[in-house]
């Protein structure tokens, strides 16, 4: 892909690693990834979009490289000439943009070692996830993306900020600060997110199997089966929701 020899060219220091839905799958269910959050493992059995699931992980494998820390993107996002060795400093503790929202870009993030955000951030999804009321709409821009991103900084923040901000430097939890960089009018100056056109996002999807999560939001609310009542349900397996709906009710697949 085009976008991913930009990323090489800019930033030829830098070492780029894909992960596929197995690597995701296995740093999940890592013993120690279930240690840091022990509410993980018995929460994924309501993740029913893969878009939740790459939410979750994101913070997760920024937050578990307790040694180096690392640069987070999506793989559809291209980089600007703004972008290269030199952006990032080095006593940047996390380092991220303004998306068009005003808010923590969630699809481009670099963080140093055991920074609190990205804790706050996982910790957040987890716990809207578990509050959803339909377990088959995960509904991922409010539970495990921006929503919980910016959930996540007004933690980090204790609570003195809404989320929405300017480009800055903020100090919160453990001393440990973000840089914030950009502006909401002009949210593609930094990495414009528009490789993929959601038409095409669509047709891969449905190639495999699945749905984009656009197209979840119109789900029968009739007989819904929240993510609580799934997690009673499944109690003492590792049984993911699957339900479709039987025209009065959701019904196991």
């Amino acid at each position: 892909m085009n976008n991913i020899n930009t990323w090489r060219s800019q930033l030829p220091h830098h070492s780029i690693y894909w992960h596929d839905d197995e690597a995701v799958d296995r740093l999940n269910s890592h013993p120690l990834s279930q240690a840091l959050f022990p509410l993980l493992n018995e929460t994924l059995k309501c993740v029913t979009g893969g878009a939740t699931k790459s939410d979750l992980w994101r913070y997760l494998v920024l937050e578990k490289k307790y040694l180096y820390g690392g640069i987070y993107s999506d793989i559809d996002n291209t980089p600007t000439h703004k972008i290269n060795e030199h952006t990032i400093q080095k006593d940047d503790d996390f380092f991220s943009i303004l998306e068009a929202l005003g808010i923590i870009a969630q699809y481009f993030l670099a963080s140093s070692p055991r920074h609190p955000l990205m804790k706050e951030s996982l910790n957040a999804g987890l716990q809207k996830l578990r509050s959803t009321h339909n377990v088959m709409n995960n509904n991922p821009a409010d539970t495990t993306g921006p929503g919980a991103i910016k959930r996540g900084f007004i933690h980090f923040m204790n609570n003195t900020s809404n989320g929405y901000i300017p480009a800055g430097i903020y100090s919160g939890l453990d001393g440990r600060n973000i840089t914030v960089v950009g502006n909401k009018d002009n949210s593609r100056e930094y990495v414009n997110r528009g490789g993929l056109s959601l038409r095409f996002k669509r047709e891969y999807y449905g190639s495999i199997g699945t749905k984009h999560f656009f197209d979840s939001y119109d789900l029968p609310r009739t007989g819904r089966i929240s993510c609580m009542q799934h997690l009673r349900m499944s109690n003492g397996t590792n049984r993911i929701a699957n339900y479709t709906h039987d025209g009065a009710k959701y019904v196991e697949s």
